[in-house]
């Protein structure tokens, strides 16, 4: 009996995972910090649409073939993923139909970002994903047009000064490349060498210090707005776990580590904001 439960838990953590729950609640949560910065009110629509919009692309990206196949495939477990995903979808196109145009062109730059990344530009070409050093850069861009352009957006505040989006936008690609260098350790042994990540042309140790440094200068920029205290003992913890995730990260890491663990800072992020505020 124990270890049926243990099972079942196993099957829907793994579930959670491979259906892009998980990294879609990331996103969902950068997006309501950037709310937080700015002093805004929780915006429903805009968040729910972030996140169901990050499930479908995310599983597109990791399972493009899934949706070529048959509607009832012979794998379970591809005809539950695909469920999940229509499931996005339609309540993806919900709340695009209660958010304002103009994030709605934002939303489309950010998925022909997401398409240019799994397929390919041209016929007989390579997408942008294996295009040699692009992979990191891409992703950062992606999530930060999402999770601070589009909150930015869809306020339609005709106040809002281009220097703070700009520096918003900045320092959340900044966070983002940090929090992805420990996938890139992880796909090492994986990656072609063709793909030029950071850690296959710096070496393990020096894609370490490079994050480490740079989430430093992430925590230094915050501290030039101002912060309350509460604010930046938050930035400093979220710099801190940032910087452990990388160091702790190596090419033999466990299944779930990144694409669990390092993905749960911002909800860890989030979470700090909603009790302590």
């Amino acid at each position: 009996m124990y270890l049926c439960g243990v099972n079942l838990l196993k099957k829907i953590f793994s579930f959670y995972i491979d259906a892009n729950i998980h990294v879609a609640l990331a996103v969902y949560s950068l997006a309501r910090i950037t709310l937080f910065r700015f002093k805004w009110p929780y915006d429903e629509a805009m968040c729910y649409f972030i996140f169901y919009s990050s499930m479908l692309g995310y599983t597109f990206i990791k399972r493009p073939g899934l949706f070529m196949r048959p509607i009832f495939h012979k794998s379970l477990n591809d005809n539950i993923l695909r469920t999940t995903s229509f499931i996005a979808l339609i309540s993806a196109g919900y709340y695009a139909s209660l958010i304002r145009p103009l994030t709605l062109i934002l939303a489309g730059m950010a998925g022909l970002l997401v398409l240019m990344y799994t397929l390919p530009i041209r016929p007989n070409s390579s997408n942008m994903r294996n295009t040699y050093g692009w992979k990191i850069f891409l992703v950062a861009v992606c999530w930060a047009i999402v999770t601070v352009l589009l909150p930015i957006a869809n306020k339609g505040s005709d106040t809002m000064d281009l220097a703070a989006v700009s520096w918003a936008f900045a320092q959340r690609v900044v966070l983002v490349l940090v929090l992805t260098l420990p996938f890139e350790i992880r796909d090492m042994k994986v990656d072609p060498t063709s793909l030029g990540t950071v850690p296959q042309r710096l070496g393990i140790i020096k894609t370490k210090w490079l994050g480490t440094v740079l989430m430093l200068l992430w925590f230094g920029s915050h501290l030039l707005l101002g912060l309350t205290v509460r604010d930046k003992i938050l930035m400093a913890g979220i710099c801190s776990l940032a910087i452990l995730s990388l160091i702790c990260a190596y090419e033999h890491q466990s299944n779930f580590y990144s694409s669990f663990w390092v993905e749960a800072i911002p909800m860890v992020w989030l979470t700090l904001y909603l009790f302590w505020s």
